[in-house]
């Protein structure tokens, strides 16, 4: 077992391949682009990595092949912020040996043990909580863009040495086609003639200010959250930017009281299936093939990225004006179904607003904690009995 360097070339090649050759025989898995993992290892691409500690291991086999890989990290900024110490173990792959998985796991869990953390989580991602996050445990399909995808047995290997479920992670799949079109709108309607709503989306011509507005809504509606991290206009701005290539600026959404800003909702087309072909490297001899397979597929799917009220405006009817606003007949035949990732089963308020678009549930992952200070105590979330 090696650990790797995160300014060697071959050691990231080392790192990739071990997931590749774990899934080379599965038909689901798609591979992450390798420049999205490497960035979240690189300090001047993730403020987390500015203070934080991080360290990663690729594992061969007797033939000097890569089959396992381990990455752990350490946050002393957010755990400032929480009540406890937790450490994190993400990107683990690992083919089907127990004794293997075990070496991993022992050599991330010592890493944080000797860090000082209380608890860890895995499989995590070291930065936001949008992507990378939680593993696998139901729903074995193609993963959407930046989606964790791993195979059944991994759970094992994390009950085994003590981990125990602590949040249920959700995605729901829907269609356009059943969506209650005529109630939210009448709900919208009511709403927006009671308190003034409107409704804007995405404009070529305005993303600075459409920047500004959606980092206002972020800012306000999660400031309460344990985890909330506030991100600033320009970063936002920076953000729009990088999805420009693929975003359709009908699917951007932010909903206003009078001038105010009070809730938004973003969706991309999800470029997974597109980058099947592409083997994790984007570069300028596979983006034409990629460009090429997403213009010209007849439908896409949607992912949700984005999607948040002012607390203050809960319940007034946003959520149905959001909705409203970028449902119409054009986008049910290019988008026919769509997806909501991300979505913890502990809240509430967001898994009966998406529940009520008549979505099912598709994916759960779960975060796997492990208690490795005994005076650690910490409430249970919410599961959703699926």
């Amino acid at each position: 077992m090696k650990r790797i360097d995160f300014n060697s070339k071959t050691d990231w090649r080392a790192f990739h391949r071990a997931a590749r050759h774990v899934y080379r025989h599965d038909p689901h898995w798609i591979e992450p682009l390798h420049t999205d993992i490497e960035a979240i290892f690189d300090p001047l691409q993730n403020k987390a990595m500015a203070e934080g500690v991080a360290r990663a291991w690729v594992a061969t086999d007797a033939h000097g092949k890569p089959c396992g890989r381990i990455a752990a990290f350490v946050d002393p900024k957010r755990n400032r912020e929480m009540e406890l110490r937790i450490g994190g173990i993400g990107f683990f792959e690992c083919i089907n040996d127990t004794d293997l998985a075990n070496k991993l796991l022992e050599k991330a869990e010592d890493f944080l043990r000797k860090s000082g953390m209380q608890v860890i989580d895995g499989i995590i991602n070291f930065g936001e909580r949008d992507k990378f996050w939680g593993l696998l445990t139901k729903g074995f399909a193609p993963p959407l863009y930046q989606e964790n995808y791993h195979p059944p047995y991994y759970r094992t290997f994390f009950e085994q040495r003590g981990y125990q479920p602590h949040e249920q992670i959700l995605t729901f799949r829907g269609e356009l086609a059943n969506v209650p079109a005529r109630r939210l709108k009448a709900i919208a309607e009511r709403a927006s003639k009671r308190y003034q709503f409107t409704a804007k989306t995405l404009q070529e011509s305005s993303i600075k200010d459409f920047a500004r507005d959606f980092a206002h809504v972020y800012n306000v509606a999660f400031a309460q959250k344990p985890h909330f991290k506030p991100i600033a206009e320009s970063a936002m701005y920076e953000l729009l930017e990088q999805l420009r290539p693929i975003a359709d600026p009908q699917m951007a959404v932010v909903a206003y009281q009078e001038d105010t800003p009070i809730g938004f909702a973003g969706f991309i087309p999800d470029i997974n299936p597109y980058l099947r072909p592409v083997k994790g490297k984007l570069n300028w001899q596979t983006l034409p093939g990629f460009f090429w397979r997403l213009r010209t597929a007849k439908t896409r799917q949607l992912k949700g990225i984005a999607f948040g009220i002012d607390p203050t405006w809960h319940g007034k009817g946003v959520f149905a004006v959001l909705c409203n606003h970028t449902y119409h007949q054009k986008n049910m035949s290019r988008y026919p179904e769509y997806y909501l990732a991300a979505i913890r089963a502990h809240n509430h308020i967001m898994v009966r607003s998406v529940q009520s678009l008549g979505v099912k549930t598709q994916r759960e992952h779960l975060t796997m904690r492990k208690v490795i200070d005994p005076r650690a105590s910490f409430p249970q979330h919410h599961f959703i009995e699926l």
